[in-house]
């Protein structure tokens, strides 16, 4: 019930303090600081940028808009800056974000992403996973800084992009830069060989968070109409809802906006720029927006449920849990960095006094790692010469090969054919890019756009792909789905 009011715990009170020393210093240039009052301004001047590096520091401190923009002034943008986010919308949102603050980067400033790619030759690059692995499987990164940011976020991708740039550490003479708000650092630092750790602490404006206590989810479902209807009118809401399907039906409901992973860039930073000026504006959005897009709203509202997948030799289960801590922490961050602000989760569990980071969950320990071994096979490497955060599970490796290999998406020799590098393209669970794939050799493309269609509002990866289909497949898939969620 409203008053219960968990602590949040956002690590260590040092904020000036790095963890090791510091030398070789690059030399600086005059810094552009667009917002001082942000908490990397407190340890900024002491980062060894000639080194690995690990920041941890709340929500919302700076880290992502500051520092890489930092570091390249300081090497007089003679160095490259790649700079990894976990979705095509961070990606976007990043982008929009550094430009509105830095226009006098024009063309240095690059985003590429599957489906986005502006001043591809820039010198400051903001990828997503997809790209960053294209870029160091092609040794196409030296001399630069990869910044693996919301490194919370451990996708197989990411994992392999990790095993990768530390392989060629000493031929690319890359530097690494980690960055989260809820990482415990000691995997990272052993993993990457980083020895230089920096905290900070500290939001910029006060948050208060209470709770609201339901018997189960119609109860937390009847909650969330009550607040919508009673809020005051002059507040603007971010709220945080599990599934597409709710965010539209919501934001229809209550004459809102809605995000989630099938808009495009410039569609979330219309809804960005708007929210600035509309101070009665409500967004219903999934956790694509969880981390590293900035909103101006005075508060959140967070469903404290969440749709989770175990994946176990390919058999895929689904079912309704909480949210994990360090996603809670990521939500609640998506306020007090412009203003005081107010947060409520909306429960059916009692949650902890204080919500603590927790350890990063891994996908290659939860799930079979179809995409990992396909990568693997697009860009020739092999399992025996790299090394991995994670322990990776060899039955599951070995499975996924050989459905792959029994679906003719690599060869016996564990080379990918044409049906391989389509798949690999096409970001959807690996079922269904067998299938779109498969139309497409077979050139039925009407099939093809359909599956496409049918995918974007079904599947996990929060992609959507553009096709007349779509409003005739989201008709005939919700004509069947009775759910909340379609469970393709």
């Amino acid at each position: 019930m409203a008053g219960n009011e968990p602590s949040v715990d956002y690590g260590h009170d040092s904020p000036a303090v790095p963890e090791n020393g510091l030398e070789g210093q690059a030399e600086k240039t005059t810094d552009k600081r667009p917002e001082p009052g942000l908490p990397i301004f407190s340890i900024l001047d002491s980062i060894d940028f000639s080194e690995h590096f690990i920041i941890i520091g709340d929500v919302g401190t700076g880290k992502s808009t500051v520092t890489p923009i930092h570091e390249y002034e300081l090497w007089k943008g003679k160095r490259q800056i790649v700079i990894r986010e976990p979705s095509r919308a961070a990606c976007n949102a990043l982008f929009y974000s550094l430009q509105a603050l830095h226009p006098e980067l024009g063309e240095e400033l690059a985003v590429i992403t599957k489906d986005t790619q502006i001043n591809v030759s820039g010198k400051i690059k903001i990828v997503t996973d997809g790209v960053l692995l294209r870029m160091l499987a092609e040794n196409a990164i030296y001399d630069s800084s990869i910044y693996f940011d919301e490194s919370h976020q451990m996708t197989s991708q990411l994992e392999l992009c990790m095993s990768l740039a530390r392989k060629q550490e000493a031929s690319a003479r890359n530097l690494f830069r980690v960055m989260s708000a809820t990482i415990d650092p000691k995997e990272f630092l052993s993993f990457l060989g980083i020895s230089n750790l920096y905290r900070m602490s500290g939001r910029r404006y006060h948050v208060s968070l209470d709770v609201e206590l339901a018997v189960d989810l119609n109860g937390m479902l009847k909650t969330l109409d009550r607040y919508l209807y009673s809020q005051p009118r002059d507040e603007s809401w971010l709220v945080f809802l599990p599934t597409r399907r709710l965010v539209e039906k919501y934001a229809s409901s209550y004459r809102g906006v809605y995000i989630h992973g099938g808009l495009e860039g410039s569609e979330v930073n219309r809804i960005q720029r708007r929210a600035e000026l509309d101070k009665n504006l409500r967004i219903f959005a999934t956790n694509v927006i969880a981390s590293s897009v900035n909103i101006y709203v005075d508060n959140v509202l967070i469903f404290d449920d969440v749709i989770d997948s175990k994946d176990k030799l390919g058999q895929k289960t689904l079912h309704y849990t909480s949210i994990d801590n360090n996603s809670l922490l990521q939500m609640i961050g998506r306020i007090g960095r412009f203003k005081p602000g107010r947060a409520v989760i909306l429960s059916d569990a009692p949650l902890p006094q204080k919500i603590n980071p927790i350890p990063v969950r891994k996908a290659l320990e939860t799930e079979t790692p179809f995409d990992l071994v396909l990568l693997m096979s697009k860009y020739g490497l092999k399992l025996s010469e790299l090394e991995f955060m994670s322990k990776v599970d060899h039955r599951e490796v070995a499975f996924a090969e050989n459905w792959l290999v029994e679906i003719g998406a690599i060869d016996r020799h564990r080379k990918t054919t044409w049906k391989g590098l389509l798949m690999s393209e096409i970001p959807y669970e690996p079922d269904f890019a067998h299938m779109i794939s498969s139309a497409l050799i077979s050139g039925d493309y009407d099939m093809a756009r359909w599956l496409l269609a049918s995918g974007s509002f079904g599947d996990s990866l929060n992609h959507a792909y553009k096709s007349e289909r779509e409003r005739e497949a989201r008709r005939f898939l919700y004509g069947f789905d009775r759910t909340s969620e379609l469970n393709i």
